[in-house]
């Protein structure tokens, strides 16, 4: 049976066990990433440029057709590589195969991804809001002023 991907906030999210996969493009990954998130591209850089542009051209419908074409000789690779990322990291025994799943928004991508994992027999988890979720996070951590002792 088909069971909902739980979304986390980013607090939940960071704290929560498991790898964490980024499906956003390898573009986006290298630009910048949660740190010890795994790049796990659901579309390579050209592949989403090919679906933004057909989602702004001929709209979300034909978008999301373009997404499953370029995708669906891909999944069985990336369930592949899902189990070896969790077995590379000791998780492979655990009983919930437990894997966080984010990309951008946290919208289309990372939920794909999970709802296709989910059926493989992972458990997962998004990211509410996505990476840009992450980015509010950090600089909200980073504006919240502290006391700096220095010895020396």
């Amino acid at each position: 049976m088909f069971q909902a991907t739980p979304q986390l906030s980013i607090d939940e999210f960071l704290t929560a066990p498991g790898p964490i996969l980024d499906v956003r493009s390898p573009g986006e990954y290298e630009k910048s990433h949660i740190p010890g998130a795994i790049s796990f591209p659901l579309f390579s850089n050209d592949e989403r440029a090919q679906v933004g542009t057909c989602y702004k051209q001929a709209g979300r419908e034909q978008a999301i057709e373009l997404g499953l074409d370029l995708t669906g000789p891909k999944l069985g690779e990336m369930v592949r590589k899902a189990k070896a990322i969790l077995q590379e990291r000791g998780y492979a025994n655990a009983p919930d195969k437990t894997l966080r799943v984010h990309c951008w928004r946290g919208g289309m991508r990372s939920s794909s991804v999970a709802s296709m994992l989910t059926l493989c027999g992972f458990q997962t988890a998004t990211l509410t809001g996505g990476y840009k979720s992450f980015r509010r996070w950090v600089r909200r951590t980073l504006a919240i002023v502290k006391k700096i002792i220095l010895l020396g």
